[in-house]
């Protein structure tokens, strides 16, 4: 399926195929000896996302996630509650699992999973407004 999704991203790379589009097209780049034709995602979220939003969507994503831990770690080593420093070191390694995890799934996708990662995210946010910094 990652075979697939890159010979889709390289004929799509700029715009992708569009979101929720795999399912369409993964048949006619699905390899011959592959039994399941009909995908709705690629079991990897970074693939994922390129083949449906390009290389511009990725870039976005990534950086959205790479700006989450540069803030995560200014705040961490900002606040004075280590209680306050434990929840935003927890949140650090939450969505570093998140996304270590999306590399086997496509967990961006699933809407219960996202929710609780951007939950975890917004702690950090809080923590950060809420605490006083030294």
């Amino acid at each position: 399926m990652w075979k697939s999704g890159y010979e889709m991203a390289r004929d799509h790379l700029v715009t992708g195929v569009g979101p929720a589009q795999v399912k369409r097209v993964y048949p006619q780049y699905a390899a011959p000896e592959v039994p399941n034709k009909y995908r709705g995602h690629l079991h990897n979220t970074p693939i994922q996302i390129l083949v449906e939003r390009g290389l511009l969507g990725l870039a976005s994503w990534l950086w959205l996630f790479a700006a989450f831990f540069v803030r995560a770690v200014r705040v961490a080593r900002r606040v004075r509650e280590p209680r306050d420093r434990a929840l935003v070191t927890g949140a650090v390694a939450a969505i570093a699992g998140f996304l270590a995890a999306g590399l086997f799934e496509h967990n961006f996708g699933d809407t219960e999973v996202l929710l609780v990662a951007l939950l975890v995210m917004s702690i950090v946010f809080v923590i950060e407004r809420e605490s006083p910094t030294g």
